[in-house]
């Protein structure tokens, strides 16, 4: 097993962990930002700029689809972002992207059923994205 493959499988343990562990959301949290390393990455994004970008970006796009289905509460979606904490938008991105490079990863290994676990993982976990879908549309 080479280096890559290593860190790939460790990944990927690391986020099986994470979506089975019975830990509440708020010690998920603070488990992450635990990590020095996260901590750095945070204050560097919202140095920057990129976690007001983010919401932005969320805001925008729920106009554009409300432009075409008109099902989507903008107003409601930016309620639930203003009351969202920078740690917690940061976080919860973070582990957006994670789960994605998981799932891209178990197709690549052509890994089906990794892949669907990862996917009923997801679908149980109450995230951002789906708290904005069930509050607000």
């Amino acid at each position: 097993m080479n280096n890559q493959s290593i860190k790939l499988t460790t990944f990927i343990i690391v986020v099986q962990f994470a979506f089975y562990s019975h830990a509440t959301k708020g010690s998920e949290i603070d488990n992450f930002f635990s990590e020095e390393k996260n901590v750095k990455v945070f204050e560097i994004a919202l140095s920057r700029g990129q976690i007001r970008e983010g919401r932005q970006k969320l805001i925008d796009g729920c106009l554009k689809e409300s432009a075409t289905n008109g099902s989507i509460d903008c107003d409601c979606y930016k309620k639930v972002l203003e009351t969202t904490t920078d740690k917690e938008f940061f976080y919860e991105s973070i582990l957006a992207f994670r789960q994605y490079q998981a799932k891209v990863a178990a197709l690549k290994n052509n890994d089906q059923e990794k892949y669907e676990k990862l996917k009923e993982m997801q679908a149980k976990r109450m995230s951002l994205g789906k708290r904005l879908q069930e509050q607000c549309e």
